[in-house]
């Protein structure tokens, strides 16, 4: 399918105004970005002047949009970060190119792009004066499914003045039933994994959604039993994650 064939009705469905980039994520057209257009006739010309294979639009007041880019493969604290802040951050949340992710926000006047939040490498901010590719345009995966929500501004201050998380509790309801889960999950063997991973996820999630165990700590418990399983870090943070997410629907 040409790109123009996925670029048109992606555009129907957000409004966004569109250019397009070649395989290193950089604009055909001359002025990048702000040659975006938000006409079906405009982007068409675009693409027809300055085509690429993957469809981009300009973060910021030009789309009403700032995304949090968190490159979860190159960095693992940024992905670390996610997961410990992932229910502050429940807004829609696709999957990228390089198993990362990008949390879209409602842009608030003024916000520009910015590298290393709060000193972590590996977590950005998508403003204005910068772009992203439509990586949901492409078929990847929708991590979350939400609203966009507002731009949540406790991301822009220190780490030290940043609102606390509530701590996650030392012991939790049932802990040798909960112990005994997670052994099981630490003892499959290859093939069994990930769905014992998931299964234990939501059986956990019962506790998470009825507030007797708290999500961050649920998390923690199940990437621990994961990677004592043999599955890497990253894929046992996303079945848990996947898990304790479904459940709570």
């Amino acid at each position: 399918m040409n790109t123009i064939d996925l670029a048109l009705p992606y555009h129907a469905k957000t409004g966004f105004p569109l250019f397009f980039c070649n395989t290193m994520k950089r604009p055909t057209s001359p002025r990048g970005f702000y040659d975006a257009s938000s006409t079906v006739q405009g982007i068409r010309e675009l693409y027809n002047q300055h085509p690429g294979p993957l469809i981009a639009f300009p973060t910021g007041e030009a789309s009403g949009i700032a995304v949090l880019d968190i490159d979860a493969t190159k960095h693992p604290e940024a992905a670390e970060w996610y997961w410990h802040h992932a229910d502050a951050l429940k807004t829609l949340t696709i999957s990228t190119r390089s198993d990362g992710w990008h949390c879209y926000f409602q842009h608030p006047p003024g916000l520009r792009c910015t590298t290393a939040l709060q000193g972590i490498k590996g977590i950005d901010i998508r403003a204005d004066a910068g772009y992203v590719i439509s990586w949901g345009a492409h078929g990847y995966k929708t991590l979350t499914e939400a609203p966009v929500a507002p731009w949540p501004f406790w991301l822009l201050t220190s780490p030290e003045k940043r609102p606390e998380r509530p701590p996650a509790p030392p012991r939790v309801p049932d802990d040798a039933s909960i112990a005994k889960l997670l052994r099981w999950v630490a003892d499959a063997g290859e093939g069994q994994r990930n769905s014992r991973l998931f299964w234990a996820g939501c059986r956990l999630a019962d506790q998470v959604q009825h507030g007797t165990l708290n999500a961050a700590y649920a998390a923690a418990l199940l990437e621990h039993a994961g990677t004592q399983a043999g599955l890497p870090k990253l894929e046992a943070c996303r079945t848990a994650q996947s898990a304790l997410s479904r459940r709570r629907v």
